[in-house]
């Protein structure tokens, strides 16, 4: 008889960050979403452990409700202060880095203001200002930063940069372009 062979693949995806992949993983992935443990399957008599530290494995499971303490405060820390920012400035430093390296330029700013307004990329090109704004978004749009740099910098245009795949104009002179897009926006 034929060896058969079974595969469990395990991982964790968040759905905000699958929704912003670009390529269709339509008919090629499945999504199984796993809650911490339930009271069946810790029993009854464990429900006000359940309660107080809750159903992660590690938090659950830790010796003593001290340390259930600090895993949690550990995890969260952790995911709000490494995990989240990572992503809303890799992806930015990574369009930051494309456009300069296809623009080749040295005349490259950041510009900002007291007032909290700011701007990802001002370049000069040809004599003329432009404006990059880089989004790590699926539909961004205008914002009261970019109003306020389109004027205080009179930039000739202002150029949204984000990683999906439509480009569309939120303003005579501001556009949302898909990164790969750059090179032509700018000839």
């Amino acid at each position: 008889p034929k060896a058969t062979a079974r595969f469990l693949v395990l991982g964790n995806a968040n759905p905000m960050m699958v929704k912003g992949v670009s390529e269709s993983l339509a008919g090629r992935i499945g999504f199984v979403d796993l809650s911490g443990f339930s009271l069946d399957e810790v029993g009854t008599n464990r429900l006000d452990a359940l309660w107080s530290r809750g159903g992660f494995p590690r938090s659950f499971l830790a010796e003593d409700d001290l340390a259930s303490v600090v895993w949690r405060q550990n995890f969260t820390r952790t995911f709000l202060e490494r995990d989240i920012p990572q992503l809303g400035s890799s992806w930015e430093g990574f369009a930051l880095e494309q456009i300069l390296a296809v623009l080749q330029t040295r005349e490259a700013y950041f510009w900002g203001t007291h007032g909290g307004a700011e701007l990802d990329l001002l370049i000069m090109k040809s004599g003329k200002r432009h404006g990059f704004e880089l989004k790590y978004s699926d539909s961004p749009g205008l914002t009261r930063s970019m109003r306020i740099a389109m004027e205080d910098l009179r930039l000739h245009r202002l150029w949204v940069v984000y990683p999906g795949s439509e480009a569309y104009d939120l303003d005579e002179k501001v556009s949302v372009i898909p990164l790969r897009e750059v090179p032509a926006a700018m000839e």
